[in-house]
């Protein structure tokens, strides 16, 4: 789950460095000292390119996210609970008593109590 997590940490950061990046692109086209300039070279030559670079930047960013949330979910579905693969021998139990040891082998599990054991 570790790739996971690292694919949406590496997402969000991306996408708060693209954002930024927006906020300077506004800055320059709504407020800057040569506005002007700036909007009338909008769509051509520099100015486009670095609008292309934010949207792709943060498109980029979204993927990763969402690959992130896929692996993590990945991960979780073929893990049991805490990381343990099923068939491993231990499970968890729904014993009161037992929720400081969260593992327990299958022959306490049949003797510890009644309730069946997740």
């Amino acid at each position: 789950m570790k790739t996971g997590r690292y694919n949406v940490g590496v997402g969000l950061l991306v996408m708060a460095g693209f954002m930024l990046y927006g906020f300077l692109l506004i800055y320059l086209r709504d407020f800057a000292p040569d506005k002007d300039a700036w909007v009338a070279s909008y769509s051509v030559g520099k100015h486009f390119e670095s609008r292309l670079a934010h949207v792709h930047g943060a498109l980029f960013s979204l993927l990763n996210l969402a690959l992130g949330f896929v692996l993590a979910r990945l991960v979780s579905a073929t893990t049991g609970p805490g990381g343990l693969r099923p068939g491993s021998g231990s499970r968890a139990c729904s014993c009161p008593w037992a929720s400081s040891a969260r593992y327990i082998s299958d022959s306490h599990r049949s003797s510890c109590c009644s309730a069946p054991c997740r």
